[in-house]
Parts: C-alpha cells; sequence; structure tokens
C-alpha cells in the first residue's frame, strides 16, 4: 500500500505522460524469467530424484511444491504489473484506474510472498528432521519444532494482518477511497525482523553437526559452505527491508517498488533453489558417476573413481546413500551403506549420523548383507 496521497500533492507534480512514460526495472524482468525457469527446472528434478530414484516423496518435498507454486504466481503478478500496469512509472504518469490495479497486484504479492517463504523455510525444516533429527539429540529437533512453530505464526499472523491493514479492505487500492488502515511502518519492521531472523537460524542450525565431521579441512569447508549458500538468501532479506520502506513511504511508490520486487523474488528463488539442493543430489552424481561395475566371483565390488567435488558433495550429506546389487556367480548379495573415501550412493534413510565422538558420535553406518545360495550349489558344497 502506497502512502495515501493529500489532496494538494498531485498540484506539486510534473505534467503526465500516459504515452511513452519514463520507466525502469527491466533487469527485474530478467531476473524473473530466469528464476522461474530455475524453479521449475529444479523441481522437475526433485521429483524425478524422489519418484523416480528414490521411490519416496517426503513431507518436505510436498511442502516445497506450494512454494514453488506460489513463487511462480508472485512473479506473473510482477511481469503484469510492470508490463501493463506501471511497476517503475511514476506515479504521475499513471492514471487513476492504472494506479490502482497496480496497487491490487502489489497488495496480493505481499500475500503470496509471505506463504511462499513460510513453505520454503518449512520444508527445509523438515528435511533437518530427516537429516539430524535422527541422532539422540533431543535438543535439535526441539529447536526445530519450536523454529517450525514460529515459522508457522509468522507466515499465517502476517498474511492476515496483511489482508486486514484497512477497513474496508479493498481501500488498500482504491484511490479515492475512503480508508481507515493501521500504521504499515512497525508491521513492515516485525515482518522483516522474523523473516531475517529465521533465515539464518535456519541456514546456520546444521554448520555445527559439519563442523564436527571427521573429514579433512578442505572438505569441511566445502560442506559448510554448501550449506551457506543460504548466506545469500539472508542477504536478499536484510537488502529487501529499505527498499520496502522506501516504497511504502513515499507517493511515488510504484518508481520505487521495483527494487523492492528485486530482492524480494531473488530471496524466494534463492531459497526454493537451496531447499532443493541436497533432494537432487542423487541426480547429479548419477549423472557424473555412471553405473558401478559388476564384481567378479572372488572381487569385492569397487565403487567408481569420484571427483574431490563428488567426494566432498557426498560429506555433506552423508545419509544420502542408496542400494546396490551385486550378482558373484549364483549368490546375490545387497550391500546397504556408505563408502568411507568414496561416495556414490543415492539413497538418504539408512544411515545414523552423530556429530560429536563422545556423545552424538562420529558418523556411523550400517551395512546389510543378505546372500541367498542355489540349492544345487548348496548340496555340493554341503
Amino acid at each position: 500500500m502506497a502512502q495515501e496521497i493529500l489532496p494538494d500533492v498531485p498540484s506539486t507534480w510534473p505534467p503526465p505522460n500516459y504515452v511513452n512514460p519514463e520507466r525502469k526495472g527491466n533487469g527485474l524482468m530478467v531476473q524473473l524469467c530466469i528464476l522461474m525457469v530455475l524453479t521449475l527446472s529444479i523441481l522437475a528434478m526433485r521429483i524425478y530424484s524422489r519418484v523416480f530414484l528414490r521411490r519416496i516423496f517426503g513431507i518436505d518435498d510436498w511442502l516445497i511444491l506450494p512454494a514453488i507454486v506460489l513463487f511462480q504466481a508472485v512473479c506473473i503478478l510482477t511481469i503484469l504489473g510492470w508490463l501493463r500496469y506501471g511497476y517503475g512509472t511514476h506515479a504521475w504518469d499513471l492514471r487513476d484506474s492504472t494506479r490502482e490495479r497496480a496497487l491490487l497486484f502489489s497488495w496480493l504479492s505481499e500475500m503470496i510472498v509471505t506463504l511462499c517463504l513460510m513453505f520454503t523455510k518449512l520444508s527445509i525444516c523438515t528435511f533437518y528432521l530427516r537429516l539430524l533429527g535422527g541422532t539422540n539429540s533431543r535438543w535439535t529437533s526441539r529447536t526445530i519444532y519450536a523454529l517450525m512453530t514460529l515459522i508457522v505464526i509468522w507466515g499465517i499472523g502476517f498474511t492476515v494482518a496483511i489482508i486486514l491493514q484497512c477497513y474496508p479492505a479493498q481501500a488498500v487500492f482504491r484511490v479515492d477511497s475512503a480508508r481507515k488502515c493501521v500504521n504499515r511502518y512497525g508491521g513492515v519492521i516485525a515482518h522483516a525482523a522474523i523473516d531475517i531472523g529465521t533465515d539464518f537460524l535456519i541456514y546456520a542450525l546444521p554448520i555445527p553437526k559439519m563442523l564436527k565431521l571427521q573429514v579433512p579441512l578442505r572438505q569441511k569447508l566445502l560442506l559448510v559452505g554448501l550449506f551457506a549458500l543460504g548466506a545469500f538468501v539472508c542477504t536478499a532479506s536484510i537488502l529487501r527491508l529499505p527498499a520496502t520502506v522506501r516504497s511504502m513511504t513515499t507517493y511515488d511508490v510504484m518508481w520505487y517498488v521495483w527494487k523492492s520486487y528485486l530482492w524480494t523474488t531473488l530471496e524466494c528463488g534463492l531459497g526454493i533453489i537451496v531447499a532443493c539442493i541436497p533432494s537432487i543430489t542423487p541426480l547429479l552424481l548419477r549423472f557424473t558417476s555412471g553405473f558401478a561395475p559388476a564384481a567378479s566371483h572372488n572381487t569385492p565390488p569397487k565403487p567408481p573413481a569420484s571427483s574431490k567435488f563428488r567426494n566432498a558433495l557426498g560429506k555433506a550429506l552423508p545419509n544420502l546413500n542408496a542400494a546396490h546389487s551385486y550378482p558373484l556367480a549364483n549368490i546375490s548379495t545387497t550391500v546397504t551403506g556408505v563408502g568411507n573415501e568414496e561416495w556414490w550412493n543415492e539413497s538418504d534413510e539408512n544411515m545414523i549420523r552423530r556429530a560429536d565422538p563422545e556423545e552424538d558420535g562420529a558418523i556411523m553406518k550400517t551395512t546389510v548383507i543378505e546372500q541367498t545360495v542355489s540349492g544345487e550349489m548348496g548340496k555340493a558344497r554341503r
């Protein structure tokens, strides 16, 4: 919602230019198109990896679906607002009908962005419950659940507040409507503060566990860097605050709102990408490692050679392992687990990871070997 325009303010504006007004924000359109393609592509990769490779679709996968749908919606609204309804244009160059439609799109986008961020954060938290909550640390699980509760209250509470900020509700985007609105400044600050705080908590939560992994320093730094990709999301959420405050404290809201949307959509898009990276790792490794070679009767199977990048990536998500079968003459052997140095598996349910050698322990792995001997071979051996 823009600052209410007083009756004597338009008289100070320059003459309107409805034909060829000054505009800005072309870079925002490019960014939106790139983020829309990236998020849809990574969603397709995540679904393929989880459904066809892992054959499981968890709660975190379901939660990321509405986040991506909402993100696509806010991108479409922003593109339409820029193409047809004056985003990036001065207020005096917009007709009242056009300005009202732009304010309506902006109002809807505020609600959609809040819900998009809520679902993205919840998806990451539920993934952490599977990744970190399997250890014997009750503190970790309780912290994640408390964070999820805060996120839900924040998302739903501020969505309702955005809807009811004016009475009647449509006065938010009506230019000449009588209105009674709350002071939005405090609400914007509170919304941004909780958003930034939860971002930092979410993306910093796994770092202590990663630092305790028994891996070389160089690989450990790569692991922390993988999870620290969330720092870009935190940066976008911080830079979004002054841009949002500037756009809501001026009459010329559509001229300044493009910068707010620049950081808002970047935060949402990067958040979704970071949330999906762990789930598409099996698919990426399948393309980089190929298939494991068949083992001979007397030679145990060996994992294929891996690059240092794949080793570090595997260490970052050590419980993403898979089951592989290797025929040994008439013996069928199934091995589930991970190698110590080479990581070339695809699942993430069979690993018990512990971060503290004394309390939570180092990484422990479970290997299950099942052998069946055919009848003729069994008789010969007996």
